[in-house]
């Protein structure tokens, strides 16, 4: 079997999970995860629980609009959602992340998308790591 059809197969069985308003695993740099109040959380997390169903309800980030600093730590908290099964996209359309509504042809295409570019790079850097591994002859690495 190969790896695609593997990684195919795990995001079909995750997809219908629930996700939470923010994501269930702490990124790195951010401490206030949990933070109640509007106060205690960063920039970051205000912009990613802005996020929405379609693509009307689209939040753009970029480094010129906020620090860099804000930008990295919304990307880290937009890939741990999605590792915890929210099916946050960005179609590098200038448009931002938003969650697609399936109802609508388009966006379930740009979905669709979005997921064979994911698998696509994913297949990869799997080739490219198992390439190097072999190059090196697998000796004093442990995987």
């Amino acid at each position: 079997m190969s790896t695609t059809t593997k990684t195919s197969m795990s995001f079909t069985e995750n997809r219908h999970k629930k996700s939470e308003a923010l994501p269930k695993e702490t990124p790195r740099n951010l401490k206030l995860i949990n933070a109640t109040t509007p106060e205690e959380k960063s920039e970051a997390e205000i912009l990613f629980e802005k996020i929405g169903t379609g693509k009307e309800h689209a939040i753009k980030v970029s480094h010129r609009d906020n620090n860099d600093r804000t930008a990295r730590d919304f990307r880290e908290l937009v890939s741990i959602a999605r590792r915890d099964g929210d099916p946050i996209i960005n179609e590098g359309d200038g448009v931002g992340y938003y969650r697609p509504d399936m109802e609508r042809p388009e966006e379930a295409e740009a979905a669709r998308r979005y997921i064979r570019s994911l698998l696509s790079r994913a297949s990869k850097l799997e080739t490219s790591a198992q390439c190097m591994a072999e190059a090196l002859g697998g000796r004093h690495m442990d995987f």
